[in-house]
């Protein structure tokens, strides 16, 4: 059903469309007065169902939902949202909720529970109350402890630790592998921050996971770009391999070759962790083909795999780079 609305109704829509934006999709009723509106526009907004209420007192305009329903992240993000303003007390986004908001990398693609950390001495007596409305809060975790405010931040409109503690808590709620991905992915921008996480962990002696977390500190190095970088390194190494260099430039008497993802310089190998080649560009193709041709003539071979690769056949990939070693002595 649509309506004709008013102007100063549609104007009064807009506007609390930018304010709720600024806090992540959602707004309190008690947050009206504050913008210069009254509960009257908003019972106007629920009646032509262009307001939807998410929690007790929870409110979002109905583009809003509709974008977030065909987007998992997006949902996500809303009902963080309104958890967050159920709130009487501060929270924050934390563990793979904050992953989502500091852009840290995820086995899947939005967590199965919205994670928050309350200060403490925070009540949780809102979120207790019940909700009517068909889009209703998935599982919740919400972790009490002391906090500093100064390490705290906004994403996307939404209060959210800092990404050393996402890093850090996301990393105590997987596994190994994806431990190290995590805390790799913050060395990708910050490349000395171990010893900073390793202070992060110290602060959670209690924190459930914190000895995964450590042994993913051990293992954790700069230099890989992206999550599969990470996980091939660590399961190239446990199927046997020794370790190799990352990011590594290649040099011929043209100049530069590339940097190649991973090196075995004892062994003259090159591994790239990035899948197939896209055929169907052949400039493309053709740059790739001449940047191996380059490679092969400092007498090295160069052994490439995708995700599927490295997800269910690692032993044949570990095969091929000690084939291509022996091919290349």
């Amino acid at each position: 059903m649509t309506y004709n609305l008013s102007d100063s109704l549609q104007a009064a829509r807009e506007e609390l469309h930018s304010h709720a934006a600024l806090q992540g999709g959602a707004f309190r009723r008690s947050d009206l007065p504050g913008w210069g509106m009254d509960d009257a526009t908003l019972r106007a907004l629920i009646r032509r169902r262009l307001a939807v209420r998410l929690r007790h007192g929870i409110f979002t305009d109905v583009s809003v939902l509709d974008a977030a329903r065909a987007d998992e992240t997006r949902m996500h993000l809303l009902d963080l949202s309104a958890a967050v303003l159920s709130l009487d007390y501060p929270a924050y986004a934390f563990g793979q909720s904050a992953a989502v908001l500091r852009g840290l990398p995820l086995p899947h693609r939005v967590p199965a529970n919205l994670s928050l950390i309350r200060p403490l001495r925070s009540d949780l007596r809102a979120l207790r109350r019940p909700s009517t409305h068909q889009l209703t809060l998935p599982n919740l975790i919400v972790t009490t402890h002391s906090l500093d405010p100064a390490t705290t931040g906004v994403a996307e409109g939404i209060p959210v630790v800092g990404r050393h503690l996402a890093a850090i808590s996301t990393a105590a709620q997987l596994s190994l592998d994806w431990a190290v991905g995590v805390l790799d992915s913050v060395l990708w921008d910050e490349p000395d921050a171990v010893e900073s996480l390793r202070e992060t962990l110290e602060d959670w002696p209690l924190l459930r996971g914190s000895g995964t977390v450590r042994r993913a500190l051990d293992l954790a190095r700069p230099g890989a770009q992206t999550i599969l970088e990470s996980l091939s390194r660590i399961r190239l190494c446990r199927a046997g391999l020794p370790e190799p260099q990352l990011q590594v430039p290649l040099y011929d008497e043209d100049g530069l070759i590339g940097i190649v993802d991973m090196w075995w310089e004892a062994l003259g190998v090159v591994g790239e962790a990035d899948g197939a080649v896209k055929y169907d560009d052949r400039q493309v193709l053709y740059k790739e083909k001449v940047r191996e041709d380059r490679i092969r003539a400092k007498g090295l071979r160069c052994v490439r795999w995708g995700w599927e690769d490295m997800n269910l056949r690692i032993d044949r990939v570990a095969d091929q780079i000690w084939r291509a070693a022996r091919m290349s002595a």
